[in-house]
């Protein structure tokens, strides 16, 4: 994704179509947006030199790196779907209502 902006409830992406947000987007079939807090803005710089590209495109490797996710970090949909479930959510499209 190239950029993002927002005005009230219209959220506008800028994303280009070999891009792995694309890839996401045709897997997924979902988006989900997240706006951090503004004391956060250092922790989502620190993301900005990341692809989820392994291994990192041509195009990309002289600003852009690749760092494997922590398997701690991860949850599976299974845990993710049970979690919800205790708090009465059949979903995450019922969590966003």
């Amino acid at each position: 994704m190239s950029s993002a902006w927002a005005l009230s409830y219209t959220v506008m992406l800028g994303l280009g179509v070999q891009g792995k947000t694309i890839e996401n987007l045709r897997r997924e079939r979902e988006c989900v947006i997240k706006i951090p807090s503004s004391n956060l803005w250092h922790n989502v710089e620190r993301l900005a030199p990341l692809t989820g590209s392994d291994p990192v495109p041509a195009a990309k490797a002289d600003k852009f790196r690749y760092e494997p996710r922590s398997s701690r970090r991860l949850v599976s949909r299974r845990r993710l779907r049970r979690w919800l479930f205790r708090r009465g959510c059949a979903s995450l499209k019922t969590l966003r209502r």
